[in-house]
């Protein structure tokens, strides 16, 4: 009985094993598939810029596989895990609406991170003189996608100046993957949760993109940068 024991013990953790490095994989597939692409415009009026204003519009991101929109999206994976345990689905609710209103502090927070040369102010901040921004960083999510291991967002970015924001002068497409091994808990912590997590990258990879192609001029300006080509030359 001893000897089945162990070998059961060991079946199952040679599972877990095998099932743990799959997930990883696909982890790490879908963050080397992560890439900035400037689709149009000239970032080069933009190298002097030190602070940028932004806006976040989500009225049109759609949610997985099935194109859903948000409500309906939130209708259904509610029901679904409410089927499954009583209170579940509203408990995954409130977590998911504590997400959302991370996203766009985290992109802030993860281009503040990287950027060397500008800085994006928050909504709330009050600014006047040198500090007054001329352009606006308008970010539209089009899909994300809540996987089992990880978070996958698309979005466009449009930069524009403040008097004139519906003309663009800049703009990028962004594909990003927070995985969700960094998740941490319950706790509703916007640094530790993988969807707010996607946005983070975002800002993360604009911040380096300029670094690269804007604060060093003998770069000329890349079409698509994959997140393992950010060496600074």
């Amino acid at each position: 009985m001893k000897k089945l024991a162990k070998l059961t013990t060991a079946v199952i953790m040679l599972l877990f094993a095998f099932s743990w490095t799959s997930v990883q994989g696909q982890t790490e597939l879908k963050r080397k598939e992560q890439q900035v692409t400037f689709t149009g415009g000239d970032v080069s009026v933009l190298k002097n810029e030190k602070y940028f204003m932004v806006l976040l519009k989500v009225d049109a991101m759609k949610m997985g596989n099935n194109n859903d929109s948000v409500p309906v999206y939130e209708k259904k994976k509610v029901e679904e895990l409410n089927s499954r345990a009583s209170g579940k689905g509203d408990y995954w609710l409130r977590k998911w609406e504590f997400d959302q209103t991370c996203f766009l502090t985290e992109f802030i927070c993860g281009f503040n991170d990287m950027a060397s040369g500008s800085m994006i102010l928050k909504p709330d901040t009050v600014v006047n003189g040198e500090a007054k921004p001329a352009f606006i960083m308008v970010l539209t999510p089009s899909q994300l996608f809540d996987y089992v291991d990880v978070c996958h967002l698309l979005m466009h970015l449009k930069i524009a100046t403040v008097s004139n924001p519906e003309k663009a002068v800049a703009e990028f497409d962004f594909v990003t993957a927070y995985s969700k091994f960094y998740d941490r808990g319950d706790k509703l912590d916007c640094h530790k949760r993988s969807a707010p997590g996607t946005f983070y990258e975002s800002g993360e990879m604009l911040g380096r993109y300029f670094n690269k192609y804007l604060y060093k001029s003998k770069n000329k300006p890349a079409a698509t940068v994959k997140n393992d080509d950010w060496t600074v030359n």
